[in-house]
């Protein structure tokens, strides 16, 4: 397996006809010598097509990690100066954390009114590059997280 675009990995899946961990999947298995600017391997097959319920609801944890539905998020202005205004889905009682490039946590936020509809993040004591902010509801039943991808400036 290989992503669409520019990458110096592929993945592998050691045994194609095992189910769930006995696949023995193995991400960014195969390290290229070089970034292959085109993906040159088939698309993945597009498996359960013709069921209403493609997803397994059943399925709520992979090797003891919950599963998270990933929704966009908006917020600007991006690229961000100083300081970046969040729009809150559903106006719920939630946290919002960033997170830079490595992963690590660098700014978290779950003491904010939980009846606005946008909330105003101070960045200018991050350093400039990339960062992940997402937005996480406390009543979480539906397993969901929002997520957005910003640039800092100077």
């Amino acid at each position: 397996m290989c992503s669409g675009s520019s990458t110096n990995t592929y993945h592998v899946i050691n045994k194609p006809n095992e189910r769930g961990t006995e696949c023995d999947f193995v991400q960014q298995g195969v390290r290229l010598p070089f970034v292959s600017a085109s993906a040159t391997m088939p698309n993945l097959p597009r498996f359960r097509v013709d069921e209403d319920d493609k997803c397994d609801p059943s399925i709520t944890s992979i090797f003891g990690d919950d599963i998270y539905y990933r929704r966009d998020m908006t917020m600007y202005p991006n690229p961000v100066r100083d300081v970046l205004t969040v729009e809150i889905p559903e106006g719920k009682d939630d946290k919002i954390v960033v997170f830079d490039m490595q992963a690590q946590l660098v700014w978290i936020d779950s003491d904010f009114d939980s009846y606005t509809d946008k909330v105003q993040i101070d960045l200018s004591g991050l350093a400039v590059g990339s960062y992940c902010v997402e937005f996480i509801p406390v009543d979480n039943k539906k397993r969901l997280v929002y997520t957005a991808q910003i640039v800092k400036v100077e």
